[in-house]
């Protein structure tokens, strides 16, 4: 595959994750609530494994940062954090563990809370987003803003007007800003 091919993929999640973001901050009745919520830390954590390369280093196939950029894109207190998160997400999403119920007896696991966590976590996501886009060859950043517009338009999401909506929904009383697991 080509990098302009591989970015369709990683366009593909930076997308979704937003769609399912907004959609989180709408009204849904179960089991559509739990659904949208289970979408929004598939993708997320696919994006967290393209920033750290893989929890555990990557696989052959896996596609990462890597393969766009030749530095690696440094930002003091990234890895730490989105390992904390990426560890929230496995606990909430993608395995059957004790420590999805929060009861402080295990403050170094906690589970993702869409309510507290859902806007720090994109606000997270789409900073190191930027530094990701201010890293690669303005071919590449031209094809993916191309591909990222493109698969917006399909899924009718507006990726500018994201986290204007994420901080409205922040305000409500029972939401928390800027807040990871």
């Amino acid at each position: 595959m080509t990098r302009e091919e591989l970015l369709d993929h990683v366009a593909y999640e930076y997308v979704m994750l937003n769609a399912a973001a907004v959609e989180m901050t709408k009204p849904h009745l179960p089991p559509v609530n739990h659904l949208v919520q289970v979408a929004f830390l598939v993708h997320a954590r696919c994006i967290l494994d393209f920033f750290l390369l893989g929890i555990d280093g990557p696989r052959k196939d896996d596609i990462t940062i890597r393969d766009f950029c030749i530095e690696k894109v440094e930002t003091p207190g990234v890895e730490e954090k989105a390992k904390r998160l990426r560890k929230a997400i496995d606990k909430t999403v993608a395995h059957l563990t004790k420590s999805r119920k929060v009861d402080g007896n295990n403050p170094e696991i906690a589970p993702f809370r869409g309510p507290q966590h859902l806007q720090g976590t994109v606000t997270f996501v789409h900073k190191h987003w930027e530094k990701f886009l201010s890293a690669l060859a303005p071919q590449l950043r031209e094809c993916l803003g191309h591909r990222v517009n493109e698969l917006a338009g399909e899924m009718n999401v507006n990726i500018r007007d994201v986290a204007a909506k994420l901080e409205r929904a922040a305000s409500h009383p029972d939401w928390t800003k800027n807040t990871l697991p």
